[in-house]
């Protein structure tokens, strides 16, 4: 079975020439695959991380029929939880959508609102659909009992799972793990309660660039004072348990970190 992965750097503009070099080494694997690489432009519906790089559609068009053109996926980024139907109606929003949408069963959308999710199936009916860790950790930041994802996949085609969920292999293989995905390299302590609170944050960063078009990111304190030393990072042992139960699909986290490539790497 394939280790397949989600990376980090569609329209990564800290470093461009990285998405290249990924893009050769999937070439080259056999056993360890890139599946997809996601990202997104600062927009109405984009969400997880703040983004803040001038949109280029030459360029975004271009990264797509390249990364397209050698079997790999892009999956563009709509995760914010909370929106609006104008939001949902944004033009930006609307235009990375549809540059996606190609019969090609390789592009799909990582989303975490059901009206959202609506929308895209009428508008662009060729993208899979997969739902968001930002959802489930904002919505059940400390539990997931396993209806709550039994019900999800009833409505998605595949869900990123909470990190901490896949260290109980008697949970997570109740679940058909060949349509789940995880974070392979969560820094947060596993169920921290203050999940809502950081996404808040972000989205109330991203809602001002937006609106004013000046970005300055805030210093970020975490809103855990007594923070665990405790990760979700997954060990070379978590990822042959997992293989073992069928559980092959992993994403990197990063696409905010300038020096994201190290972390790849190192994962590969």
């Amino acid at each position: 079975m394939n280790i397949l992965f989600g990376v980090p750097l569609f329209y990564y503009r800290y470093n461009p020439q990285l998405l290249y070099k990924y893009i050769k080494y999937n070439e080259k694997s056999t056993e360890k695959k890139i599946r997809y690489f996601y990202g997104n432009i600062a927009c109405a519906c984009q969400g997880g991380r703040n983004v803040n790089f001038p949109i280029n559609w030459k360029v975004i068009e271009k990264e797509i029929k390249d990364i397209n053109d050698n079997g790999i996926g892009v999956y563009i980024t709509m995760s914010k939880c909370v929106l609006t139907k104008e939001d949902i109606l944004d033009e930006n929003s609307n235009r990375m959508m549809s540059l996606i949408n190609v019969d090609n069963g390789l592009n799909g959308f990582i989303v975490s609102n059901d009206e959202l999710s609506k929308h895209m199936h009428e508008k662009y009916p060729f993208v899979k659909q997969k739902m968001s860790q930002i959802r489930v950790a904002t919505e059940n930041p400390t539990y997931r009992p396993i209806e709550y994802y039994k019900k999800l996949l009833e409505s998605y085609e595949e869900v990123c799972v909470d990190t901490a969920d896949v260290f109980n292999l008697d949970y997570i293989k109740q679940l058909d793990c060949s349509r789940l995905e995880v974070v392979c390299n969560h820094s947060c302590p596993p169920n921290c309660p203050f999940r809502p609170e950081h996404q808040n944050f972000i989205i109330e960063q991203q809602n001002k660039y937006l609106k004013n078009n000046i970005y300055k990111i805030e210093p970020f304190e975490c809103f855990y004072k007594n923070r665990p030393k405790e990760n979700m990072i997954l060990t070379t042992k978590n990822y042959k348990d997992l293989l073992n139960i069928g559980f092959n699909k992993f994403k990197i986290s990063g696409r905010h970190d300038p020096n994201v490539d190290k972390k790849i790497e190192l994962i590969l």
